[in-house]
């Protein structure tokens, strides 16, 4: 991983769509509403609602620095009370699943549980239970905002909690599992419906904005200061080799010095830098082996018997010097400042996988992670290698994505959508689409059916009574 590490830092903004949401009922752990156009949360007449969203961060550098990050969901109904209710948001604390189930409108009421839904007993339906039901989440909210009753309006969350939960999901992605949506669950008719990530409408659709900064490269700048003129110090890497060059100073200068240093004390305000090398006959280039631990290089000119300073800091003291075997430094910054490249380098290669965004395997993408982070991704379910590239096993491509073998959105090898009918659950075999009878009914020929009572199927499938099936018996 080679890239620059300057101070000239830039405010980077990217408004990120969810990658799934779904709504638990509080009466039955077998409804759920995960491919609906609305989530829903706080109390009907008699019923919690909460709702569940997720947020892919994997777009934003590894180690950038979060600055803001703010929630945005449209209300699209509320009860005709005319109140004003907090709801507020947790961070969730275990991975949970969005499947095709679809509530009736106004979807109030959910739907049959698809298998891989959130419900409210389970966080992937006929899997995986919840270790509390409702859900399991934070003790504390992240964030809570008042919303009133009018359809259209966007309403939106941000807090230091709610900061602090996205930069633990861009420093750990594999603990991203989104946010729990809780409304007012004292009082009766209190729920809000909000806009889903399917909603017909794509402007009312949720969105998660964040500002972050990331290191940049630009040209000649001290690690904690300001841009300083100068051909920026760079890299390249060949196996164990790390190869670096620059241009001319601002200086004139015959030689140079190069320090290297640890990243470690750097993040510190720490410089720990020493030679690494004094060049000689005015070499503006120089090769050696990749450092063990991450490190970071300083260029400076010799000049007049001194090494290169890098400066004043922002209180206008001079920056503390490395050790330095060439020439001692400077004693002041002066007008035009030695120093005019920085940047550091990691031990570890790159490696390209395919991630999949958890529970939503289509809207996988290609990222490069380090080598120190791959575990954790591969437990994930992510794949070595770009998206389409070839699939592993249990996995087939689908349209350039890699899709498991058992998926209900994209069943077998033409990737066909399994459905099923009412009392059934859809289930794929890896090869075909099937289907799961709900209780004691039996699958005759792609129907569910009680064989006790059915006069088409008295007793098993195909048995037709003429006269009163009961008990399976026809008589």
């Amino acid at each position: 991983m080679l890239s620059l590490l300057l101070a000239a830092t830039l405010t980077s903004t990217v408004e990120l769509p969810s990658v799934r949401d779904n709504t638990m009922y509080e009466e039955s752990s077998d409804l759920s509403n995960g491919a609906g156009g609305d989530v829903f949360t706080g109390k009907t007449f008699s019923n919690l609602r909460r709702a569940l969203l997720a947020f892919d961060v994997t777009a934003i550098p590894a180690g950038s620095v979060v600055q803001s990050a703010t929630l945005h969901l449209t209300l699209t109904q509320a009860p005709p009370v005319m109140d004003i209710q907090d709801v507020s948001v947790y961070r969730l604390t275990a991975d949970w699943g969005e499947a095709d189930s679809v509530a009736p409108a106004p979807g109030g009421t959910g739907a049959p549980a698809e298998r891989g839904d959130a419900t409210w007993g389970e966080s992937f339906y006929q899997n995986t239970p919840w270790a509390t039901a409702g859900g399991d989440f934070a003790a504390s909210a992240s964030a809570v905002t008042s919303v009133r009753f009018t359809p259209g309006v966007d309403y939106a969350w941000a807090s230091s909690v709610m900061l602090a939960d996205v930069q633990g999901w861009v420093d750990d992605p594999a603990a991203n599992h989104g946010w729990i949506l809780i409304g007012n669950e004292i009082a009766t008719r209190t729920a809000r419906r909000f806009a889903s990530r399917e909603n017909a409408t794509a402007a009312f659709r949720p969105r998660l904005v964040i500002e972050y900064t990331a290191p940049v490269a630009g040209p000649g700048a001290v690690p904690d200061g300001g841009e300083r003129p100068g051909t920026p110090l760079t890299l390249a890497r060949s196996g164990s080799t790390l190869s670096m060059s620059w241009g001319p100073s601002c200086r004139p200068a015959a030689d140079y010095v190069v320090q290297a240093g640890t990243l470690t004390a750097l993040r510190t305000g720490t410089y720990d830098d020493v030679p690494l090398t004094c060049t000689t006959g005015g070499l503006t280039s120089h090769t050696t082996a990749v450092p063990v631990a991450n490190a970071y290089f300083l260029v400076l000119p010799l000049d007049g018997g001194a090494a290169g300073s890098r400066g004043l800091n922002g209180a206008g003291a001079e920056r503390p010097q490395g050790a330095s075997g060439c020439a001692p430094p400077s004693a002041s910054a002066p007008v035009c400042p030695l120093l005019f490249a920085a940047a550091h380098v990691t031990a570890e290669e790159d490696v390209a996988l395919c991630h999949y965004p958890p529970g939503n395997p289509a809207s996988a993408q290609t990222i490069s992670v380090s080598e120190s982070s791959l575990p954790a991704h591969l437990q994930h379910g992510d794949t070595l290698g770009a998206c389409g590239a070839g699939c592993g096993e249990g996995l087939h491509d689908c349209g350039g994505t890699c899709v498991s073998n058992d998926s209900t959105a994209t069943c077998g090898s033409s990737c066909t959508p399994c459905r099923a009918p009412l009392g059934a659950t859809a289930t794929c075999d890896g090869t075909a689409c099937g289907i799961d009878c709900n209780g004691t009914a039996i699958n005759c020929g792609g129907q569910c059916v009680n064989t006790s009572t059915d006069p088409s199927n008295c007793g098993g499938c195909g048995y037709v009574c003429s006269g009163v099936c009961s008990g399976g018996y026809c008589s």
